[in-house]
């Protein structure tokens, strides 16, 4: 699956322009990749990943009305922001919300892989998921979903098993974990960025 994952990150990468604006069209290639790879591990993803095909669609949906506007994905918040409209429930809901949430999202996923490379074959995955999940989403999710993440895990699958549904085998090789550390750079980078723009711009706390 990193053969599949790692393209069109690396495109999203590639279309980051002097100012690092990150282009819509490959952040939602990129984001579908992802979400395919990350349905393979469980309920505890599909958690995160449940709601993302509407997200992105709504994300669409704003680029096909506005193009050149929301072009990049700061250039949809800025656009939002001056309009008054980063909190509009729709339809459509606003960019603005939509992106926060994916961001939230994008931030557990990078963390979660960056842990798999950064961890030793002793360590579980379904650890790693919790680890992750505590440093990111958690705070943002009530008490139930909390539960039901902690449930979710125990369906994680092993590591030898999740080595093997990313890239095809029980253990990354040298190439393997040169590709995935450049996914989670370009991840981790693209998530720093837009958490960065949501707080200049006071929108951290959209509902």
């Amino acid at each position: 699956m990193l053969q599949q994952v790692a393209p069109p990150v690396a495109l999203l990468q590639e279309n980051l322009d002097a100012n690092e604006n990150i282009s819509t069209v490959h952040f939602l290639s990129a984001y579908g990749t992802i979400c395919e790879f990350l349905n393979l591990l469980g309920m505890v993803f599909q958690f995160v990943t449940r709601d993302v095909s509407d997200k992105m669609n709504i994300l669409q949906t704003h680029l096909d009305q506005h193009g050149e506007s929301h072009a990049t994905l700061q250039g949809a918040v800025m656009h939002e922001v001056k309009a008054g409209t980063t909190n509009v429930k729709g339809p459509p809901k606003s960019a603005s919300r939509t992106l926060l949430r994916l961001n939230r999202a994008l931030g557990f996923i990078s963390e979660f892989l960056h842990q798999v490379l950064d961890s030793d074959e002793s360590a579980a995955p379904s650890h790693l998921a919790g680890n992750a999940y505590d440093k990111t989403l958690s705070k943002h999710h009530a008490f139930m979903v909390r539960q039901s993440v902690r449930v979710a895990l125990y369906a994680m699958p092993s590591r030898p098993d999740l080595l093997h549904k990313l890239v095809g085998s029980d253990a990354l090789n040298e190439a393997d974990h040169a590709s995935l550390s450049s996914v989670v750079a370009t991840l981790q980078g693209v998530h720093d960025t837009l958490d960065a723009l949501f707080t200049k711009q006071s929108l951290n706390s959209l509902k």
